[in-house]
């Protein structure tokens, strides 16, 4: 025999089920609703770590994701050399970067002459390369797509060395002393360059300077060696008549770069 459950008994149970399911609905559009946190790893995270110039004028920025997530896409690429400002300041550069701060190496174009950079900026130069400055693409870090460097250029030392570095005999008019000149310029970029040697004789208050369309080198990164002869002047060997007498002879870059690299060496007159 089937029992049928009385009417309290299935008026309660409806209520029940009821009950639960206008529970699970709540639960439901609660959960629709709410606001969901973001999931920060999707970002990516710029950082430009490394800036290179090579001896060719080339600019390589070396630029990583300290995201997980990798990224692929187009970012724009700021390039300051120097006082030109942003030769490239919303150029958009295709990158893809894998996650996890790897490394990648991109080569930035200079636009700016190497001879213009040259004249006017010294013996050094302030490259910054900068990664999406406007932040357009939200990033974990929005402080870290910059970087600075400041790069030597060109000529930056030179060794004089005179050979030998007296000379002891009979002093007058008509003694032609000549004087050698071994000159080494260190390079560490490719450039040329004029330069001149003045020959000063202080205690007469002498100075000649000897310019020369010969006085001219290239040196590749690294350093050139070059020997110049100099003529004791008449005036000079005039003067120095009796005793001990010095001269002294300094190489300099042409104007109006002379004072970025020079060096001076000691002759020694002996008069018997």
């Amino acid at each position: 025999m089937i029992k049928i459950a009385s009417m309290p008994n299935r008026r309660a149970l409806c209520l029940g089920l009821f009950a639960a399911l206008l529970l699970l609905a709540v639960g439901i559009h609660a959960q629709q609703f709410e606001p969901r946190k973001p999931n920060l790893t999707i970002k990516p995270d710029f950082e430009v770590v490394d800036i290179e110039f090579s001896a060719t004028h080339r600019i390589f920025a070396k630029i990583r994701n300290n995201s997980p997530s990798p990224f692929s896409g187009n970012v724009e690429m700021g390039l300051q050399i120097a006082g030109y400002g942003l030769v490239y300041r919303t150029r958009p550069f295709s990158l893809n970067l894998p996650g996890n701060g790897q490394v990648v190496t991109m080569e930035m174009p200079c636009d700016v002459p190497a001879e213009r950079m040259r004249m006017e900026h010294a013996n050094a130069i302030g490259i910054v390369v900068g990664m999406d400055q406007d932040n357009k693409i939200p990033e974990l870090n929005e402080n870290n797509n910059t970087k600075h460097i400041e790069v030597p250029y060109g000529i930056t030392s030179i060794t004089l060395t005179l050979l030998p570095a007296e000379y002891q005999g009979n002093c007058s008019a008509a003694t032609q002393v000549k004087i050698s000149a071994r000159i080494a310029f260190r390079c560490n970029l490719k450039v040329t360059e004029m330069f001149k040697i003045v020959l000063e004789h202080p205690s007469a208050g002498y100075r000649k300077e000897y310019r020369n369309p010969d006085f001219v080198v290239t040196p590749n990164p690294g350093t050139l060696t070059i020997t110049k002869e100099i003529l004791l002047p008449a005036e000079v060997a005039a003067a120095i008549q009796h005793g001990t007498s010095t001269v002294t002879l300094r190489v300099e870059l042409f104007e109006p770069l002379k004072k970025m690299a020079s060096n001076t060496a000691t002759f020694t007159y002996r008069c018997l």
